[in-house]
């Protein structure tokens, strides 16, 4: 049985550090989707203001692993303090369903955002549904972002 598990940021750097995991040491029965903001809100909103940093773990794309940069917006642009922000696209939603149907043999799905709440539960609501296969989020679902995963969920 197939289990998709999404996480905070924090929680699953602690995943792969105490697992070991690293761009050279990538277990074959998992796959990983890695969700960091735009750029922009990254420097201007997480860097400058809150001081933390939003780099993914795996410092390349492998055949089991997907960085991507979006941020938790409902939308696909959105102007802000901080600088415009920009959520998921079309061409984001299926990349990423590309990626789940190219590793539809892995045994489990990690999936990260920076709360782990919002976009990596929205992406895993979409994967769960198009699986049929049970969802692990620390974070609970009611603050899933639901433009997430309902344009992904129509790419898959």
């Amino acid at each position: 049985m197939k289990k998709i598990l999404a996480l905070p940021k924090k929680r699953f750097d602690k995943l792969m550090k105490r697992n070991g995991w690293n761009d050279a040491n990538i277990p074959d029965n998992a796959a990983f989707i890695s969700i960091c903001c735009h750029p922009n809100i990254k420097e201007n909103y997480l860097k400058k203001i809150r001081k933390i940093d939003d780099e993914h773990w795996f410092k390349y794309d492998h055949p089991n692993v997907l960085n991507i940069e979006f941020d938790d917006i409902p939308c696909e642009t959105k102007d802000t303090p901080y600088g415009m922000a920009y959520g998921l696209t079309d061409a984001d939603a299926t990349r990423i369903a590309d990626f789940v149907k190219a590793n539809q043999d892995k045994e489990i799905f990690y999936i990260h955002c920076m709360a782990g709440k919002s976009r990596s539960v929205g992406v895993g609501m979409a994967i769960s549904n198009f699986y049929f296969a049970p969802m692990t989020c620390y974070q609970g679902t009611e603050e899933r972002n639901e433009y997430v995963m309902l344009k992904v969920g129509e790419k898959l």
